[in-house]
């Protein structure tokens, strides 16, 4: 049996409040919750215990307007790695026999190391053969892409089977992550990428494409271009055919 005491209840420093007939009670083979509503002001999640037509038991979690700072504040006080407004179902079914994930998920705000990645959208489905279908977008920010697949599971390991269009990846996003490294990036890259096989032995192959890149090595003070160049890669490396890149001077090299 377990409960929460709301009195004096906190999370990131804020009051946060609960049902006092609040309770989880749980064995090996059950688990009932009753009441388990937290919330501030607009943020609300919700867990709840539910009993399938086979008798099977599952529990669903709600998020309304969560704002992941209060979990990645407890995580780590000093920096949050990952901002971002939450809303959407996740439900965990046959929890003691084979669980299964079911999501229907939203971040919007989203924001990784402090890059501004817009909204990312998840959705999952399990099927009765231990596979899950994903489906995963991420829009609106410095990175747009689609993600879609199976995924199998298996007794000691893993089927895969993912596509990834990568329909811009701007290079400003690429001049945050580097930091100080590089500065006036400009155009963008694209791309796609299939992941198949077992997790333990991913097969994977792809391209990108650069449209009209730009930048500045900070450590050189000279502009650099790339034109419109592609780059193939698989389990093996990358591949380029004869990349010309471009000086501040029109000086170029292959």
């Amino acid at each position: 049996r377990f409960k929460i005491d709301p009195d004096g209840l906190t999370l990131n420093k804020q009051p946060w409040f609960i049902p006092l007939s609040n309770e989880i009670i749980y064995s090996a083979d059950y688990v009932n919750v009753q009441d388990f509503k937290l919330n501030h002001a607009a943020q609300q999640i919700t867990l709840e215990s539910k009993e399938s037509l086979d008798g099977e038991v599952a529990l669903g979690f709600s998020f309304e307007h969560f704002n992941l700072v209060t979990v990645m504040n407890l995580l780590n006080p000093n920096e949050s790695m990952v901002k971002g407004i939450l809303n959407g179902q996740l439900e965990v079914d046959h929890v003691f026999t084979h669980p299964g994930m079911q999501a229907d998920l939203t971040i919007e705000q989203f924001e990784a190391i402090e890059l501004p990645l817009g909204t990312l959208s998840i959705k999952t489905l399990a099927d009765q053969d231990h596979s899950y279908t994903l489906d995963l977008s991420l829009k609106e920010g410095y990175v747009d892409l689609d993600m879609g697949g199976v995924y199998t599971a298996m007794r000691d390991d893993g089927m895969l089977d993912f596509t990834i269009d990568f329909n811009q990846i701007q290079m400003e996003a690429l001049e945050v992550l580097a930091e100080e490294s590089i500065s006036n990036a400009d155009g963008y890259i694209s791309g796609n990428a299939h992941i198949s096989g077992m997790v333990s032995q991913p097969i994977y192959e792809g391209e990108f494409e650069f449209h009209q890149i730009g930048f500045t090595p900070n450590s050189l003070s000279t502009e650099f271009k790339l034109e419109d160049e592609r780059v193939r890669f698989d389990n093996d490396g990358f591949y380029l055919n004869a990349v010309e890149i471009t000086d501040a001077q029109g000086n170029t090299f292959t």
